[in-house]
């Protein structure tokens, strides 16, 4: 996955499907790196500081809406940008929309639900 990754951000070319290959290559490498870093109680602590919380709260607004965000931005001259400034710029709209979304809509649904014990 990782000479996937980055064989495909080397290339310089204008095909979404690179993109989308990318995003299936950092997937792979992140789901190994996950059930890594959750074998050890020392390693352990990197899932559960406060930005992985905060990113597993706001996770399902990410993954809502990064695939839209990022076909959009593909979609403007900064398509046209490098494939890391692409993927920096997309990754903070992403985060800052899931943000709102958790905050605005989210949030408010699941006060409104009935606490179930399980």
């Amino acid at each position: 996955m990782l000479l996937a990754y980055i064989l495909v951000m080397s290339y310089a070319g204008d095909h979404i499907w690179d993109t989308a290959f990318t995003g299936t290559a950092i997937a792979g490498i992140s789901a190994w790196l996950i059930a890594w870093l959750g074998r050890s109680q020392h390693r352990r602590f990197a899932l559960c500081n406060p930005i992985a919380l905060y990113v597993g709260k706001i996770s399902y607004g990410i993954y809502l809406y990064h695939l839209l965000i990022g076909s959009y931005l593909f979609t403007t001259d900064l398509g046209k940008q490098s494939p890391w400034i692409f993927a920096t710029v997309s990754a903070a709209v992403t985060v800052a929309i899931a943000s709102v979304s958790w905050y605005l809509i989210e949030r408010s649904l699941l006060n409104a639900m009935p606490r179930t014990k399980v």
